[in-house]
């Protein structure tokens, strides 16, 4: 009589074949920082926005209309009036995530003259349209806390405007939590085998990493299919097994 199954001890032990967070992030800004040799620049205004409305905004409106009729004036995103943050601020995770606040998003792939150009984009976004309280920036370009600084100081002296500034470094940590991973994977060709494991999941425990890796590693199929005859059947189904 052949013996029960016995489950070893579920020890937890991470899986070798998954990067670890910091893995995954390099891994992501990496993506991030080929958009620019891939002219990616509307697939990195849509993964922004994306972001975004997770992040900083729900209520976020994308901008339409092409360079000759006017273009977007520098506003890749911006947000519309709603009532649900003071009206149901619990009643979905868009209610509670909804600003009062009129917020405009801009993006950028440019990686040369990062400061000029965000600091071009905030005159363009300040100058036409309706008053702005915020500004999203978000760039493939890592922006030093000196210069982001210096740039939030001079937007607020010379427009009263707010500017948040959010460069690869923050995406690729956001991009890599589990709720914001399939962006990555849709956007930056990251494989779906480096996601993250979900919110409060504990690591595999050793005896399923062993099976795993067995049933992996198995290439030949052993079972065989039998012939069987032509049956009759009547009044209940046959299921036929693989022996």
């Amino acid at each position: 009589m052949a013996e029960p199954l016995r489950l070893p001890a579920q020890t937890s032990k991470e899986d070798p074949t998954v990067p670890t967070a910091s893995q995954l992030q390099q891994f992501i800004r990496f993506g991030l920082d080929t958009l620019g040799e891939r002219n990616a620049h509307h697939g990195f205004e849509t993964l922004s926005l994306a972001v975004a409305r997770r992040r900083i905004a729900s209520n976020l409106l994308p901008a339409t209309g092409p360079v000759s009729m006017g273009g977007d004036q520098g506003r890749d995103a911006e947000s519309y009036f709603t009532r649900l943050r003071s009206e149901a601020p619990e009643a979905s995770a868009f209610a509670r995530l909804a600003s009062n606040e009129a917020i405009v998003l801009a993006c950028t792939i440019q990686r040369r003259n990062i400061a000029q150009k965000i600091r071009s984009d905030i005159a363009s976004i300040c100058s036409t349209g309706t008053p702005v309280h915020r500004i999203a920036y978000f760039t493939v370009a890592p922006v030093p806390v000196s210069t982001r600084h210096a740039l939030q100081d001079q937007a607020r002296t010379d427009f009263h405007v707010a500017v948040d500034i959010f460069d690869s470094l923050w995406l690729a940590q956001e991009l890599a939590e589990p709720d914001l991973f399939h962006l990555a994977e849709t956007y930056l060709q990251v494989p779906s085998e480096f996601a993250p494991p979900p919110d409060g999941a504990d690591a595999h425990p050793e005896w399923y990493l062993n099976a795993r890796t067995r049933w992996r590693e198995r290439e030949e199929f052993t079972g065989q299919l039998r012939a069987v005859p032509q049956l009759l059947v009547t009044g209940e189904m046959i299921l036929l097994c693989l022996l």
